[in-house]
C-alpha cells in the first residue's frame, strides 16, 4: 500500500479548509493613542493642528505593508475593524495617511535573525545618471561614454530585506566591495552567495577569518593551487575541484 492509500483524507481536507480561517485578536487600547492630545507637552501651534498620532499612521501604514493593499483599501479594512469593535473614532483618509506618512522620520527595525545565522546575497546593478549633463550630451551628440552610478547590495536571502547598500562610481568591480558589504551587515552570516564575481582569494581569506561560507560559482579558467596550505585557499580548492567533478566539460589547469 502506497502512502497516498494511507492518507486519512478527512483530515487533509480538514486542513486545507484551515488555510483560509482568519482569527484576529485586536485590543482596543490602540484607540487611547489614535488622537493627538494637545496639552503641556504637545502644545498648539500656529496653523492646522494634527489630528492623527504617528503611531495611528504608522500602524495604517504596517496593515498595508503586512497586507500589500493599497492605501485605500486599507483605509476600508481599518473603517470595518473599528465597526466591528464598535469604537467611537474616526479612519484617516489615504491621502491623509500618505501626506504624514512623508513627513515621519521613520526607520524600519531589521527583522530579528536566528540565532544559528542566516544567508545572505550580494549583488549590484547600475543606474544611469540625468540631468544637465544628459542634456547637454543630447543637445552636442556626444558619442562618448554616458555616466553611470552602481549600487552593491547585501539582501537577507528568507525575508529579503536590503541589509547593507553601497553606492559607487561604474568602474568598481564588485569584489572591491565585498568586505564593505560585509563590515555593514547588523551580524555575521551563516553563509554569503554571489555570483563568479565573488569568486576571489581575497573573498575567500575573509569568509575564513569570519567564519561564514562563500558561495560562489567559480570562473570558466579557474584553476586549484594544490602547492598552498592556506586555509582560504584549500576552501576554493574545494569547490573547483567540484564544479570540475560535476561538470566535466569544464577543464581546469593545475599549477
Amino acid at each position: 500500500m502506497t502512502t497516498r492509500d494511507k492518507r486519512d483524507w478527512s483530515t487533509y481536507n480538514e486542513s486545507l479548509v484551515n488555510r483560509g480561517n482568519l482569527t484576529l485578536f485586536i485590543s482596543k487600547d490602540f484607540a487611547r493613542d489614535w488622537y493627538v492630545r494637545h496639552d503641556d507637552n504637545t502644545p498648539r501651534k500656529r496653523g492646522g493642528q494634527p489630528k492623527y498620532t504617528d503611531a495611528a499612521i504608522l500602524a495604517m501604514q504596517s496593515l498595508r505593508l503586512w497586507f500589500r493593499q493599497p492605501l485605500r483599501s486599507i483605509e476600508g479594512f481599518v473603517k470595518s475593524l473599528v465597526a466591528m469593535l464598535k469604537l467611537n473614532i474616526e479612519v484617516p483618509d489615504y491621502t491623509t495617511i500618505a501626506l504624514k506618512f512623508k513627513e515621519m522620520k521613520v526607520r524600519l527595525p531589521l527583522i530579528p535573525k536566528d540565532r544559528n545565522g542566516y544567508v545572505t546575497s550580494l549583488d549590484s546593478t547600475g543606474f544611469k545618471i540625468h540631468g544637465q549633463g544628459e542634456w547637454n550630451r543630447k543637445k552636442h551628440k556626444q558619442t562618448d561614454r554616458a555616466d553611470w552610478v552602481k549600487m552593491h547590495i547585501a539582501i537577507d536571502n528568507d525575508s529579503m530585506e536590503i541589509l547593507a547598500v553601497e553606492v559607487t562610481a561604474d568602474d568598481v568591480q564588485d569584489p572591491e566591495v565585498f568586505t564593505s558589504l560585509i563590515d555593514a551587515l547588523p551580524e555575521t552570516p551563516s553563509a554569503v552567495m554571489g555570483d563568479g564575481a565573488y569568486d576571489t582569494f581575497a573573498a575567500y581569506e575573509r569568509a575564513y577569518t569570519d567564519g561564514f561560507d562563500l558561495i560562489a560559482p567559480p570562473r570558466d579558467n579557474a584553476a586549484v593551487h594544490p602547492n598552498s596550505d592556506a586555509p582560504h585557499v584549500l576552501a576554493r580548492n574545494t569547490h573547483v575541484e567540484s564544479l570540475r567533478v560535476n561538470s566535466p566539460q569544464l577543464c581546469c589547469a593545475i599549477y
